[in-house]
């Protein structure tokens, strides 16, 4: 049986960790004795010391140990972050030698699931984990400031821990990815051809002499033609019928999931964004404000685009969306709060109605 084993069995902790574990005990035993001190004071904390610890490779232990002291007390004066970067940029120093090759094999990934609910468990290795870290730590800071800009609209939405904002980091950096490309697949040189019409008609149809019309890129900026008619030789054209409010028409009700056509006005309507106030994320969600399966229509008045994140919280359980004759939308939280949502990056003015709402026109 193997030391990573036998403590596998006696601490109930994964083959992997237990070796960490073991690593780290003995290159503290060996080499950073001033670490493994600073530890026990509470000096230093354990990340701190998986930091020293990897970069004391083989080659230079011996020099780490000799600087030992004085990367302990940069810690207490530098953040953590800044800290380890300055730790890493010594070892890279005074490693002329250079990374030992990565074993491919080193790098493994699990995924395991249980109905509504999947475990992801992944082991990196090589030059690529410096850089996982500051990208999973980076978007972990941007949903850390989306929680707090959220919370300002209401304090409904729970402040999540950094464990819990990691796992959502994950989830939203590999979404990310898959929206981008197919959104880059689907929208390369798209153009909306946007008819508006520009009176009432009793018939309720625009006829030829009351239809202006022009250009729109996806997301629904206008398009000056002597700027873009290059573009028109070699796009895809969606035409798109709105009315003088620039709400579009004539969408269709019969269809349970928002089509193209419906996903195309939403954008052009609401800028590509998502509704949520204070959100600077696409819509890649497009949500029935009142539930397609309670007799919500796939209407655009009743669609609103949501990034995933936001799409979450208007599910939640005491969280409810409403919306108004001209296609705006608001929230009304468990507490009763009230608050609109916003259109090309910008929130509707004025308070919103109360809780329970009441009818209101445009």
């Amino acid at each position: 049986m193997t030391t990573a084993m036998w403590f596998g069995h006696h601490t109930g902790m994964e083959p992997a960790v237990g070796r960490a574990q073991i690593k780290i005990a003995r290159v503290l035993r060996s080499h950073l004795h001033h670490t493994d001190q600073a530890w026990l004071d509470g000096t230093i904390g354990r990340e701190h010391v998986r930091v020293l610890v990897n970069a004391a490779n083989p080659r230079i232990r011996d020099q780490i140990a000799d600087a030992e002291t004085d990367l302990i007390n940069l810690a207490d004066r530098r953040a953590f972050t800044l800290w380890r970067q300055g730790v890493n940029h010594v070892a890279a120093i005074l490693d002329q030698d250079g990374p030992d090759p990565t074993d491919p094999t080193t790098t493994t990934a699990s995924w395991s699931r249980t109905g509504s609910f999947a475990e992801l468990r992944a082991r990196f290795a090589g030059a690529d984990v410096e850089v996982l870290e500051q990208i999973i730590d980076a978007k972990i800071d941007e949903l850390h400031r989306r929680q707090t800009r959220d919370r300002t609209q209401s304090t409904d939405i729970p402040a999540l821990t950094r464990a819990q904002l990691r796992g959502h980091a994950i989830a939203e950096l590999l979404l990310d990815g898959y929206t981008a490309a197919a959104s880059n697949r689907a929208l390369r040189n798209g153009i909306s051809l946007v008819l508006r019409h520009t009176n009432d008609d009793p018939t309720g149809w625009p006829s030829l002499t009351n239809i202006a019309w022009t250009l729109t890129n996806p997301t629904g900026r206008h398009l000056v033609l002597e700027h873009f008619a290059t573009l028109l030789c070699d796009c895809t054209v969606h035409p798109l019928l709105v009315d003088a409010d620039n709400n579009p028409l004539e969408l269709g009700t019969d269809v349970r999931f928002a089509d193209d056509k419906i996903r195309r006005a939403a954008t052009v309507r609401d800028g590509g964004g998502c509704d949520f106030p204070g959100c600077d994320r696409p819509a890649t969600r497009f949500h029935h404000v009142v539930l397609y399966q309670n007799g919500g229509p796939t209407d655009l008045d009743n669609i609103a685009g949501l990034c995933p994140s936001h799409h979450g919280i208007t599910h939640r359980t005491g969280w409810a969306m409403h919306t108004t004759t001209d296609h705006w939308f608001w929230w009304t939280t468990p507490s009763g709060h009230s608050f609109w949502s916003q259109r090309h990056g910008k929130q509707r003015a004025g308070p919103a109605p109360p809780h329970p709402p009441t009818a209101i026109a445009a």
